[in-house]
């Protein structure tokens, strides 16, 4: 069976004193579903897309926008994502933590943290779709964010592995 990943992050510009990475899982096809269900959805909202950093900071389509309205279109795309997506997860990186242990040892060059984070990822969804009986061996396609500067570093992930 084929499924997809969606990846997004947080945390990876310099002040942040944590990385995270979080995944959504679900097959090819609930996912063209799901697409398809999310743009009316959106649109009644008045957005075509959401952005997280655009959305809290009221930026942009979310100008002028309270706080109970944001909350109410995360709960309306939550109640659409639970009839489509199979499983969501994130994994946290303490920088401190990454620093004294990741950083710093010996063999080769060490991931960054968008890497680290982005290597969990790798490890644990196919075991995931595997332990939750969904499929025994996946074909497993993940999306990143193509303009994020760290992305070069999950390419170079797939290429080693």
């Amino acid at each position: 069976m084929n499924f997809a990943v969606f990846i997004d992050e947080s945390g990876t510009h310099h002040d942040s004193p944590v990385t995270v990475m979080g995944a959504y899982v679900s097959t090819m096809r609930k996912w063209a579903h799901f697409e398809r269900a999310a743009a009316p959805l959106l649109k009644s909202h008045g957005v075509d897309a959401i952005h997280g950093t655009k959305l809290w900071a009221s930026k942009q389509d979310f100008e002028g926008w309270t706080k109970e309205r944001k909350q109410t279109l995360l709960r309306d795309l939550a109640t659409l994502m639970k009839q489509y997506v199979l499983f969501g997860f994130s994994v946290t990186l303490d920088d401190l933590a990454y620093e004294r242990i990741i950083k710093t040892r010996p063999v080769g060059r060490p991931d960054s943290e968008y890497a680290t984070c982005f290597r969990v990822c790798m490890l644990f969804i196919p075991r995931l779709i595997h332990d939750f009986g969904l499929d025994r061996d996946p074909r497993i396609y993940f999306v990143l964010e193509t303009g994020h500067r760290n992305v070069q570093e999950a390419v170079h992930l797939f290429q080693i592995s």
